[in-house]
């Protein structure tokens, strides 16, 4: 009995000899699709007192855009003057108040960009103090303007 199977063994090594064994190169794409999403902080209002007020714009950090991009805010629309900005006074609609705008040290026209940053600035956070400033009021009152700021990516 030991003779048969020692040699059903060794039929069996010998067998396994023979069979050739194929190993083969095979590669697998690995990815992982990320979307765009950025969060833009710009203040509900800006009261100013002794004729000034700062505030800040800000992108939260953490915020994604494309590689190839750029985040900006753009002061796109002022709604009392087409040319610049200016308050109206909320007894009289032909009493204005002109003010200026700084974003950080550069003064601020009506179009102008007030903050751009690149994907590894968004993703940091970026901010910038937008510095409003009124000129010399004619009449006394409460005086207001209403400032839209366009948000988009280019790249």
């Amino acid at each position: 009995m030991k003779k048969i199977i020692s040699i059903i063994l060794a039929l069996s090594m010998i067998s396994i000899l023979g069979i050739s064994v194929f190993a083969a190169d095979n590669s697998v794409t690995v990815e992982y699709e990320v979307a765009a999403d950025y969060t833009v902080v710009i203040p509900e209002s800006i009261t100013m007192t002794n004729g000034s007020a700062t505030q800040t714009i800000s992108v939260t950090a953490g915020s994604l855009i494309y590689a190839d991009e750029t985040l900006e805010i753009t002061i796109s629309d002022s709604a009392n003057y087409a040319d610049g900005f200016r308050m109206v006074n909320s007894k009289k609609a032909d009493v204005y108040l002109d003010y200026t705008i700084k974003a950080g040290d550069a003064n601020v026209a009506l179009g102008d960009t007030v903050l751009t940053a690149s994907a590894e600035e968004v993703f940091a956070g970026k901010e910038v103090n937008i510095v409003v400033t009124a000129g010399a009021p004619t009449a006394a009152g409460t005086y207001s303007d209403i400032l839209t700021f366009s948000i988009g990516t280019r790249k």
